[in-house]
Formats: structure tokens, sequence, C-alpha cells
């Protein structure tokens, strides 16, 4: 019966700790670590590849990218389909930090992504110049991918 009861409130303090219980809201998520950040940058080719558009439409609404920002901060991005394009395949969400390779981070947003919508309430990174591709598709398969830069003081 002890035994049971430890188990019980064990299990009641890892869903509390956990992405969709309080401490989601209380607790920086780390989008990137300062390992990560640490990387070397990617070499950005004269001509890059134009990176899809033909998918549904990412909307970054925060951080706003046009000032540095201080951590934590809230990064919300709404997904829509295109006009006239099919609905929002949300399950092919990826998320890769763009380093000298692209580090795919996707599961450390998963948990926040609600709908057609990714809220993260406090997110946190190292100081410095960082970039996420975001890469979402359509149930008809067709992608649209959208580059987060934002500078961290």
């Amino acid at each position: 019966m002890r035994v049971a009861a430890i188990a019980s409130l064990v299990v009641a303090v890892l869903v509390g700790l956990g992405p969709s219980g309080p401490a989601a809201r209380e607790q920086p998520l780390w989008i990137v670590t300062e390992g990560e950040a640490s990387l070397p940058s990617e070499a950005t080719p004269r001509s890059a590849p134009a990176l899809p558009q033909d998918g549904p439409v990412i909307r970054i609404e925060r951080p706003d990218v046009s000032t540095p920002v201080a951590p934590p901060f809230a990064v919300d991005v709404i997904f829509e389909p295109r006009a006239g394009g099919a609905l929002v395949k949300m399950e092919s969400l990826k998320i890769a930090y763009l380093k000298i390779v692209e580090l795919d981070v996707t599961d450390r947003f998963k948990p926040y992504v609600k709908g057609n919508r990714l809220f993260v309430e406090n997110a946190n990174v190292p100081a410095g110049r960082h970039r996420l591709k975001i890469i979402i598709a359509d149930q008809n398969g067709k992608f649209t991918a959208e580059v987060l830069q934002v500078a961290v003081k």
C-alpha cells in the first residue's frame, strides 16, 4: 500500500513538471543549449536556394525580430492554410537550429503545439544570434519553410 502511495506521488510530481503542467508556464524552455550555441555557424552560400513557399502560411507573431530580445521571451507561431490550399498537417512540423549542421530541435517544441499554433511562453537561449528553420506541410504535401532569426541580449 505504501509503495502505491509513493508511486502516485512520483507520478503527480512528474506530471506537474512536464511540459503541459504548471512548470511549463513557470520555467523557461531551453530551445538551444550553451553547447549547441557554441558550435560554428553555418556558412551561407552567396546564392542560397529559396525556401519552399507552396504550403501553409507560417506567421511568426513573437518574438519581435526587429530588435534584440531578453530571455526568457515568448515564441508564438501560427500555421494557416494558404489561400485555396489544403489544411495544415501539424504532424509534419520540423524545427532545426541552423549551425554548421542543422540540429533537429523539433521534439523540444512538440509539447507546445496546440491546434495550428506553436506557443512557448518562456523560451530561453544563450546570448547571441540564433536561427531556427521552421518547416510545415499541408495535407497535399506542399511545404513552406521560414527562418526565425533572433538576436538575444
